[in-house]
């Protein structure tokens, strides 16, 4: 079956389709009047009338139709058949009796040589079908035609760090073979591949990539054929296409989960209070920095209380004496011997050797996206293993730009991910 639109080009093979009412065509078709319905029509004229016809150019064809019975016909519809095939179909609803105009179809993007035949019919069963149908034998020229497909993903979802496919199809609508066509492909991340491959007459090839992306987040994937021109292609428009994909953080290992993660209540203890380089409203704005990410997940509240070790509370931030080889900051595992626990007090643990200034390469900023590091860790997420920047990778990371100051998508995908 022939497409009737070439989705790839952006071009019609058959547009403008129209019928132009004149009641005297009826005469120049058959005259006197038939008895009953009698819808008839004439001869194909052509314009350009010089074969072959162009491939990229449209082509008219128009053809006297008219209903020469003395009953009109309901539902009437006039078709455009290539090569036997219905390519366009319209509908006229009522013919009266001697009405007739002429209808005009254009086509383009054929090659080679084809039948074409323009078709009238209507509701009634006619006496006389004979003059329902003209066509003939048509020629077009001899071309090369190469397209490229946009790409298709064969996963849903794709995964950042799992392998997933892509199928790009490279076609040649032409009826002239060609062998060694280069096909390009630009990929997110500004990685480019290519290939070369035959492309016989009216066929195509469905090239299969292979990938792995580290890094999840919406990008391109770019086809082109022929880029350098070295084929005598006879429409370009059609050489490169483009498919915006999603490629989806994966799912980090977790750490726990909370069975209610709604209403936690974060307490800051004396010794934490005591640090010199972070306020109450430093350490409350890093907490809050996961509130409104996900329904299910809430902060209550953030609280300065006067004991170490309060009640009523979730996590409670505390200080400890360490020092430059310690972490800057720690947080009470989730699973405890295989089990996970979301009951009790959970402590973040704060090194007041850096938490009270004694390193002079670890500032505020850094010390904010550190409490903010471990709240996520509190909400049982773990380290990354792809190359997304996230907020949950460790300071270490900061200078290559994956450690994050701010919650980005890897880290609201993976706590939605445990809590939708």
């Amino acid at each position: 079956m022939l497409n009737t639109k070439d989705s790839d080009s952006g071009n019609d093979i058959i547009k403008g389709a129209k019928l132009t009412e004149n009641k005297q065509v009826k005469d120049s078709i058959m005259s006197p009047n038939a008895s009953g319905p009698d819808l008839a029509i004439g001869s194909i004229t052509t314009n350009p009338s010089t074969q072959p016809f162009s491939y990229t150019n449209y082509t008219k064809f128009s053809v006297p139709v008219a209903n020469i019975g003395d009953t009109s016909d309901t539902n009437v519809t006039i078709a455009t058949l290539i090569d036997g095939e219905t390519a366009w179909i319209d509908n006229f609803g009522t013919f009266a009796s001697g009405y007739g105009g002429t209808y005009t179809v254009s086509i383009s993007k054929l090659c080679g040589s084809h039948r074409i035949d323009i078709e009238i019919e209507g509701d009634t069963t006619e006496t006389n079908s004979s003059n329902n149908k003209s066509g003939r034998n048509y020629t077009w020229q001899s071309v090369i035609d190469l397209a490229a497909i946009a790409p298709t993903q064969v996963e849903d979802p794709l995964i950042c760090t799992e392998e997933f496919h892509v199928k790009a199809p490279a076609v040649n609508y032409g009826d002239i073979s060609v062998t060694g066509v280069r096909v390009d492909f630009y990929l997110p991340g500004g990685v480019t591949a290519n290939t070369t491959v035959d492309l016989p007459a009216k066929t195509g090839r469905i090239l299969t990539l292979t990938l792995t992306y580290y890094a999840c987040g919406g990008g391109q994937f770019s086809v082109e054929v022929d880029k350098n021109k070295n084929i005598n292609d006879v429409d370009r428009s059609n050489n490169y296409t483009t498919k915006q994909f999603y490629i989806t953080p994966e799912e980090d290992a977790v750490i726990g989960r909370y069975q209610d993660p709604i209403k936690l209540k974060f307490a800051i203890a004396p010794s934490a209070q005591d640090l010199t380089v972070l306020s109450y409203s430093d350490i409350s704005s890093a907490i809050n920095k996961w509130n409104g990410i996900i329904s299910t997940v809430k902060i209550d509240f953030v609280a300065n209380v006067g004991n170490e070790t309060p009640d009523d509370y979730n996590v409670v931030l505390n200080a400890y004496p360490g020092d430059s080889q310690d972490f800057i900051a720690e947080t009470d595992a989730m699973i405890i011997n295989g089990q996970w626990i979301d009951t009790g007090l959970r402590r973040m643990k704060l090194n007041s050797y850096y938490f009270n200034g004694n390193d002079s390469t670890i500032g505020k900023k850094e010390l904010i996206r550190t409490v903010a590091h471990e709240t996520g860790h509190i909400y049982g997420l773990d380290h990354p293993t792809c190359q997304s920047q996230a907020i949950m990778f460790q300071s270490a990371y900061l200078d290559s730009g994956l450690a994050s100051y701010n919650i980005e998508l890897h880290d609201s995908a993976n706590l939605k991910y445990l809590y939708s």
